[in-house]
């Protein structure tokens, strides 16, 4: 997905991103969702429909830092 983002379709690469996790999430046995690079962050809008977390890196390094 990644030559996506870098042509600036970042719409798409969201949407990408997105359907790649809902598919592993059908098919696998996970407690969450991790979205540990900064450019996959704007998908977790788009799985909130999801039964389970989702972790965004910007925004769980910010709760770090906040409670340090």
């Amino acid at each position: 997905f990644w030559p996506l983002f870098e042509a600036g379709e970042v719409e798409a690469f969201t949407a990408c991103v997105a359907g790649a996790v809902k598919d592993a999430v059908a098919h696998n046995d996970v407690g969450c969702v991790v979205l540990a690079q900064a450019s996959m962050a704007a998908a977790a809008p788009l799985l909130a429909d999801l039964d389970k977390p989702v972790l965004t890196s910007p925004e769980s390094a910010l709760r770090a830092a906040l409670s340090a």
